[in-house]
């Protein structure tokens, strides 16, 4: 499927980390998607995934942290 790089970003935290977010536009929408973007966000130290989200494969990833006691809500819009 050919996608058309919109935006990246990346920053270096003070503490080392890595915060990184991609987007693509598509043609078609990635299901269960309705829009025609798809995107992916990274939070990483010292070579760690810490939390990350991508919408192409719907998943959410979270390193257990003693300060992660809620569950994040996501939702379509």
């Amino acid at each position: 499927m050919p996608a058309e790089l919109i935006t990246r970003f990346k920053n270096i935290t003070p503490d080392g980390g890595v915060l990184e977010v991609v987007v693509w536009g598509l043609l078609t929408p990635v299901p269960p998607s309705e829009h025609g973007f798809k995107f992916r966000a990274v939070h990483a130290k010292d070579g760690v995934r810490i939390a990350g989200f991508d919408n192409e494969r719907c998943r959410v990833m979270l390193k257990k942290r003693s300060f992660m006691l809620r569950p994040w809500p996501l939702r379509q819009r």
